[in-house]
């Protein structure tokens, strides 16, 4: 019994050396051409196996159009096995022109780099449609937040949701960019698309507003006013933008844009509720008018004034030129985020005021599914 299981045990290692030396064979039999491509295909799930390979094809494609090619491969690899050899990616920065492959170099060099922050600014100058770039201003924005630097982090911010308004990063900026939007807007500092005005003998603000095409409550609201007396000398900061408003009623969004010098930039985003019969109508319309307390006109029923418990149109009203609809406030902000009006876009009233000061009669007002 003895005898014939180390027979056994012979023949069986026999076999699996003899495996062993057909895989061998054919592997060294297998032109080096198809070893590489085999590589190349392998390297992302298997880095190891292709690591050997894809290094030997840089000496077998030395000063051969290929080479490039090759060590981009071969870098790749490489970060997979070890991220912080970034020698690899200099390389390939030196001897490649295609822009993706260029991007994917800078890439990876950034994320090393001694000053990596200065890094990624410089990358995301050069590359600003890059698939990383959402992530990059995401982490910058961070950055300067944790420093205290406003102003950069707006910007990040704002460069992050404009250029990658469907990006998850974009998503989770908003609700922080809206926010601070409004208070850089209503703060003494000055904006790329703001000016100062001198408030003269014998001005208004009344007079003032009509000067730059915008309303008193506006002037009013970013310079923190609370009467509409004003003195001469005084230095009122004052938005020459406009704005856009559009309307997502599968969202329940409503969001505010700044129109300024050929660009549109987001400014806010607030919670809507819309038609419960979904006939919220729409389209393409503008602002025809504009009221604070407003009188409720409703259908087939006399004038119900503000104040009244049956009034539902809050302390705002902004009509559209769609005969009977616009934006107004609410007293019942559980209604907010739903189809849950009578056609039309309720807002809560702190929102609604906020949005009634900053827009004009003319403003468009995009409503979609």
């Amino acid at each position: 019994m003895i005898k014939r299981a180390l027979l056994i045990g012979v023949v069986l290692l026999l076999i699996a050396s003899l495996g062993a030396l057909l895989v061998w064979y054919a592997f060294f039999r297998t032109p080096f051409a198809q070893q590489y491509q085999h590589a190349v295909l392998q390297l992302e799930a298997q880095p190891a196996s292709a690591h050997p390979i894809l290094q030997r094809a840089l000496r077998v494609y030395q000063n051969t159009p290929e080479f490039p090619a090759a060590l981009y491969h071969f870098a790749r690899c490489e970060t997979l096995l070890n991220p912080t050899n970034t020698a690899v990616w200099e390389a390939v920065l030196n001897c490649h022109t295609d822009r993706h492959i260029l991007a994917e170099a800078r890439y990876h060099l950034a994320l090393h780099h001694p000053n990596r922050l200065a890094a990624l600014e410089a990358f995301v100058r050069d590359f600003p449609d890059h698939t990383t770039t959402p992530a990059i201003l995401a982490e910058l924005a961070a950055a300067a937040e944790a420093q205290g630097d406003t102003l950069k982090t707006h910007f990040w911010w704002q460069l992050l949701v404009d250029r990658h308004p469907h990006s998850t990063e974009a998503r989770a900026a908003r609700e922080k960019l809206g926010p601070l939007n409004i208070k850089l807007l209503c703060s003494p500092r000055p904006l790329p698309f703001t000016t100062k005005h001198t408030v003269q003998r014998g001005e208004t603000i009344l007079a003032i507003a009509k000067r730059y095409t915008n309303t008193v409550d506006q002037i009013k609201r970013i310079n923190n006013l609370k009467s509409d007396v004003i003195s001469p000398g005084v230095t009122l900061k004052i938005d020459l933008s406009r704005y856009l408003i559009d309307v997502s009623l599968s969202k329940h969004l409503l969001t505010l844009y700044r129109i300024w010098q050929n660009s549109t930039n987001f400014v806010k985003t607030y919670p809507i509720g819309t038609g419960k019969e979904n006939n919220t109508p729409r389209g393409t319309f503008r602002i025809t008018l504009r009221q604070q307390n407003p009188t409720w006109y409703r259908p087939g029923s006399a004038p119900i004034p503000f104040g009244s418990p049956e009034n539902q149109l809050g302390t705002r009203w902004l009509g559209i030129d769609a005969q009977g609809y616009g934006i107004h406030g609410t007293w019942e902000p559980e209604t907010i985020g739903g189809p849950t009006s009578a056609g039309c876009i309720r807002m809560h009233n702190q929102d609604v005021e906020e949005l009634y000061d900053l827009v004009r009669v003319g403003t468009p007002v995009i409503i979609h599914d």
